[in-house]
């Protein structure tokens, strides 16, 4: 039979280990969110505003939005980070397939993350090109 001292302490660690559960759950929700985001992002430039080309005015047009969404977002996306939204959507270029490889790659990145998750969700982009890359070169 445990003692007030240890139910206590029991019942605080139970807690605890809700909590830390949901915040995971959270970190996955969020990150998954924001990398569907991004790439939606990058489909929305390449589609509507450059229109699968690459342009000369392309460059402006990028330059010209990040301005606009760092004034009201912040440097999060910056021209650099749009250009890297634009390549992650130019590689996977299915929905369905974006979401599927989320699915299968958020859940080893969703603990530990800190307060900067778009660097976080852009380099998971990132790994998910190379990925991507990887296995078209394999498949030569």
């Amino acid at each position: 039979m445990l003692n007030k001292s240890e139910l206590k302490e029991n019942l605080a660690i139970e807690i605890k280990t809700l909590i830390e559960e949901s915040k995971q759950q959270v970190s996955i929700a969020v990150n998954s969110t924001m990398t569907m985001l991004y790439w939606q992002i990058g489909k929305k430039i390449n589609n509507e505003i450059l229109k699968d080309t690459r342009a000369s005015y392309g460059k402006q047009i990028v330059v010209s939005l990040s301005r606009q969404l760092c004034e009201e977002y912040g440097n999060s996306f910056s021209e650099k980070n749009l250009r890297r939204m634009m390549q992650f959507a130019a590689v996977f270029i299915n929905y369905e397939i974006v979401v599927s490889l989320i699915r299968q790659f958020i859940g080893g990145f969703g603990s530990g993350w800190s307060e900067k998750q778009l660097s976080r969700c852009l380099r998971f982009a990132d790994i998910l090109v190379l990925k991507k890359l990887s296995l078209h070169c394999g498949e030569n």
